[in-house]
């Protein structure tokens, strides 16, 4: 029995499914595996955020210095709005009685 033919070497670069030439290149089989592993992994991750828990990245990045800065600004502007329509609700009820 004859040897096995060896395909050609790949001389001009990565070719695409359709035989021409592809940029960026198509990533191997292990390259997607490992890029789905991590996109899984960090999506699990992300779920499990308890309350209470401060992680250090965000510490030290000063990520939860910012999301506590931010969340008493709603917080107040919430409670700002609501005033305001309360005391626009009570002007509007005393112009209905004055009429």
């Amino acid at each position: 029995m004859p040897p096995k033919r060896r395909p050609p070497p790949k001389l001009y670069g990565p070719l695409g499914d359709n035989g021409e030439l592809q940029f960026p290149p198509p990533k191997s089989w292990q390259e997607r595996e490992r890029e789905r592993l991590e996109s899984e992994r960090n999506s699990v991750v992300s779920h499990f955020r308890f309350a209470g828990l401060v992680y250090l990245e965000d510490l030290v990045s000063g990520a939860y210095d910012r999301k506590e800065k931010a969340e008493a600004e709603a917080k107040r502007k919430r409670i700002e709005k609501r005033r305001k329509e309360k005391e626009a609700a009570e002007i509007a009820a005393k112009e209905a009685l004055k009429k």
